[in-house]
């Protein structure tokens, strides 16, 4: 058996995938610890990992209470300053941890990979959403576009001549004497050199160096299918659902009139007061009843009506198989249960790759994106009566939820380390050959 590390940073979509993928690890008798921030230690001991943590409790909610981390214009900028700190923390914590021979890292973050590289450590990298993969398939810019762009934002073609024109600014910009990049990742690319000097590596890493031994997809193809493009060698096994959803859904056979819908802005997002108010005044113009999930219980207005409730945490697989629709931010882990309940999305994003999942859910037809800020109770209610209404929407539903594999996001990933595992074991020791 094998000692695998799974280190992650942020909110969780960006660390429970790792805690999945750990946990079935886990199961085939493999020792597993997730190196992150304190606030994830529960869920990994519940999964059964060992905890390592870097940071502390203060410092996540200090990411999450941060306005500029959900601010379309100041999201980059915001989300370096909390990452900064970071970088020597995963350094240290995953040289700490490491057993020599026993080793695979999970990892994205930049203080992991130097890790991986000064200890020759086999790496695996988990993504979990393909936007800002291709340029064939160009994903959906993290932001709000202008009224002129209406139209070409929900085609392809039109995607990829903003993202020409895109690149052209860009190529002016450099030859006006701009640098292409901004502050934020020089910032970055500082500290993460400094952390190379003191874990006494070149400035510059070898070329292979950031090439992981395995690359996955943790989504399946039919919802981002293969592009030429995309790095060589990525393999796709599903989305990693942690808990599993029910096998079948929980909804009242004839009850349909009183299945919810759910409004939620991911497990961490702050500051969305005027977006569960106007779920609400949206639930009594539908005349149905809703339930509204957000650890942030001051954001919710409060006496709620009616059939109206709140929940400071839900599991999603159980709660979207008893409900009728769900409005969200786009975050993929929410995308995904919606898809394996077979119930009808509205994405309203906030930042990041959030725009390009919700066009992507779109695309395939099972809802709507709506990137107006802020959207209207009126407008939001006449969307969902047109979804909930649709025919043609309800079979994509139905026929998607069937293609949604419960298992293979973890199963196959777990396949593929444990390949990637035995084919590091069967190598010779550089060590050895060295004396």
């Amino acid at each position: 058996m094998a000692f695998v590390i799974a280190a992650a940073w942020g909110v969780r979509g960006d660390v429970m995938p790792h805690v999945a993928i750990g946990a079935e690890l886990r199961k085939r008798g493999h020792d597993v610890a997730l190196v992150s921030n304190p606030f994830y230690e529960r869920p990994a001991r519940d999964a059964g990992l060992s905890f390592v943590p870097v940071g502390t409790a203060e410092e996540y909610d200090s990411l999450v209470n941060d306005p500029g981390v959900w601010d379309r214009r100041t999201y980059l900028t915001s989300g370096a300053r909390h990452l900064l700190p970071t970088v020597e923390g995963f350094f240290r914590a995953i040289v700490r941890t490491y057993r020599p021979g026993e080793t695979v890292l999970l990892a994205s973050r930049p203080g992991a990979w130097i890790a991986r590289e000064k200890l020759g450590i086999p790496a695996v990298a988990l993504l979990s959403s393909p936007g800002l993969l291709s340029r064939i398939d160009p994903p959906h810019p993290g932001r709000p576009f202008p009224v002129w762009a209406d139209a070409l934002v929900r085609s392809r073609r039109g995607l990829r001549l903003l993202h020409a024109l895109k690149a052209l600014a860009t190529g002016l910009r450099v030859s006006a004497g701009g640098s292409p990049l901004p502050d934020w990742h020089w910032r970055i690319l500082a500290e993460y050199r400094r952390v190379r000097a003191l874990a006494g590596l070149p400035e510059q890493p070898p070329a292979d160096a950031a090439r992981p031994a395995l690359r996955v997809g943790l989504w399946p193809s039919w919802f981002s299918p293969p592009q030429s493009d995309w790095p060589p060698g990525l393999r796709l096994s599903g989305f990693p659902f942690h808990p599993r959803p029910p096998a079948t859904p929980t909804a009242p056979v004839g009850e349909e009139s009183l299945r919810p819908v759910v409004f939620m802005r991911g497990s961490a997002a702050s500051h969305q007061r005027a977006f569960f108010e106007r779920a609400v005044q949206c639930c009594l113009r539908l005349g149905r009843p809703g339930v509204l999930v957000t650890p942030h219980a001051a954001e919710v207005p409060a006496p709620l009506p009616p059939g109206v409730s709140h929940l400071p945490f839900a599991r999603l697989g159980e709660l979207f198989g008893a409900s009728r629709a769900v409005v969200h931010h786009g975050g993929v882990g929410t995308l995904a249960y919606a898809l394996a309940a077979g119930i009808p999305q509205v994405v309203i994003p906030i930042v990041g790759d959030q725009f390009d999942l919700g066009y992507r859910m779109e695309r395939l037809g099972v809802g709507s994106m709506l990137t107006q800020n802020p959207v209207s109770a009126g407008r939001l209610a006449r969307e969902l009566r047109s979804l909930c209404s649709s025919e043609r929407v309800r079979r994509r539903c139905e026929v998607l939820r069937d293609q949604v594999d419960h298992e293979a996001g973890c199963a196959l990933t777990a396949d593929w380390i444990e390949e990637l595992i035995a084919s590091s074991r069967s190598r010779p020791d550089p060590d050895l050959l060295r004396a």
